[in-house]
């Protein structure tokens, strides 16, 4: 009789959720994951404003490691065209 016991008691314990499945979840209850940033909103402030220094800074390295080239061409320019720096005025006549 105990050993009949245990497989029943194992059979009704259920694993944790899969990855899929979980994401499935939540793709169908949004409202679990908003209740849990209102209940932590300290610790989700923390981490958005983490995520976007992060971003930030990745964003900063791309554009020193490949600068924006200003495309002159016909332009009116004033000063040696080869110039080591060029300095690029932009307007909006608006």
């Amino acid at each position: 009789m105990v050993r009949l016991g245990i497989p029943l008691i194992l059979a009704g314990c259920r694993p944790d959720p899969s990855p899929e499945q979980l994401r499935a979840i939540l793709a169908q209850h949004p409202d679990l994951v908003y209740d849990a940033f209102r209940a932590h909103p300290a610790e989700f402030s923390a981490l958005l404003g983490a995520a976007a220094a992060a971003e930030d800074s990745t964003r900063l390295e791309e554009a020193i490691r490949d600068p924006k080239v200003p495309q002159i061409g016909h332009r009116a320019a004033l000063g040696n065209p080869a110039a080591a720096i060029t300095v690029v005025e932009y307007m909006d006549f608006e």
